[in-house]
């Protein structure tokens, strides 16, 4: 009880989340069963949940009572939700507590991104683990497993576990230029894709992003990158929740035209999504009163998300306003004006822009 209480509290109470709202998710298997454990954990109970045993294990035991399955089952929904949000399978991990093991990995760091490889790490698990095997080991100091725990978040958090267990090869460095180099030659034709047949490395930064069914295109300037599902996969999914407007994307595709005779590049594979330093979950705010919100928007994004865009993220600005009033059109950067309340007369503007 008191091993697993603390592996809970450890991992998923008190631990602070890498990256926006992701969280550390805890497996926990005994004999041939499995449970998976993370914040929401903190939902079941009906009173305000605090880390201490009776109330973790009572939420653990409610949640248990719901269901529980093999240890198959619990990695392959591990790995089904792990591969919404990254684009290479997962580093398996056995952790080994050891007497002898008093220095750090060795000193190198990696910023997180969100695509990274997922690393699993088993703790008092000596075996492969099903349909995975092991791939590596990792030494840490004895103690508690919620002492293992919080070592290796910590490790994780400044960098120390992406650097020396999925390293990050060398990214591609090619933009726009090199791309309008390899057009040179190619001649677009209006209502039809033309491509080159080389692959070739390219990087942007997103300045906006538009999805038409099973093809979306992340605009750079003055090329964009076609993401298509039918070249993609399981790929594509990953780019529809994961990028965002000012992240810098990173692929291989084939040059060409699009069919409006725009740059693009067919992106053949995703290779990773880095994000953007701009603050993604507060605007910028000019103006505010009892009846007016004036945020500034960038360039790339909505001003106002409609059902079309909500599960778009990081194509509309996130607002707390009950309706838009005036705004830029979404490639141009502004303010965009809203009301804290229903409208009840017309309300008209102009909007001057200097080129």
């Amino acid at each position: 009880r008191a091993e697993v209480h603390q592996a809970i509290v450890a991992a998923c109470l008190v631990s602070k989340s890498v990256y926006d709202e992701r969280d550390t998710k805890l497996l926990l298997a005994w004999h041939e069963s499995s449970g998976t454990v993370d914040r929401s954990l903190l939902g079941l109970s009906k009173v305000k949940l605090i880390p201490s045993e009776s109330q973790v294990l009572d939420a653990l035991q409610l949640k248990m009572s719901r269901g529980t399955e093999s240890l198959e089952n619990g990695l392959q929904d591990l790995m089904e939700d792990v591969g919404r949000c990254c684009f290479a399978a997962p580093v398996v991990v056995q952790v080994t507590p050891s007497p002898n093991c008093w220095e750090w990995p060795e000193w190198k760091t990696q910023a997180s991104w969100p695509t990274d490889p997922p690393i699993f790490l088993c703790i008092n698990w000596p075996d492969a683990l099903p349909g995975l095997g092991m791939a590596t080991s990792l030494c840490t100091p004895v103690g508690s497993v919620a002492k293992i725990i919080l070592t290796l978040q910590h490790w994780h958090n400044l960098g120390v576990l992406p650097a020396t267990l999925t390293p990050r090869p060398s990214l591609p460095t090619r933009g726009e230029k090199e791309l309008a180099e390899d057009l040179i030659n190619l001649s677009p034709q209006p209502g039809k894709d033309v491509l080159l047949p080389t692959l070739v490395p390219f990087k942007c930064r997103v300045i906006g992003r538009v999805r038409m069914g099973h093809v979306l295109f992340a605009e750079c300037g003055n090329a964009k990158v076609m993401c298509k599902e039918q070249r993609l996969g399981a790929a594509f999914h990953v780019v529809v929740n994961e990028l965002r407007v000012g992240d810098t994307l990173y692929c291989i595709g084939y040059p060409g035209f699009e069919y409006n005779c725009e740059a693009v590049i067919f992106a053949h594979q995703i290779l990773f999504i880095e994000p953007s330093n701009l603050p993604t979950n507060e605007e910028e705010v000019l103006f505010q009163d009892e009846d007016l919100l004036v945020l500034a928007k960038p360039a790339g994004k909505l001003a106002w998300e409609d059902s079309r865009h909500r599960h778009e993220r990081g194509t509309a600005l996130k607002v707390e306003a009950d309706q838009l009033l005036l705004a830029p059109e979404v490639d141009v950067s502004g303010p965009a004006v809203y009301a804290m309340k229903p409208s009840v007369r017309t309300v008209g503007g102009t909007v001057d822009y200097a080129v």
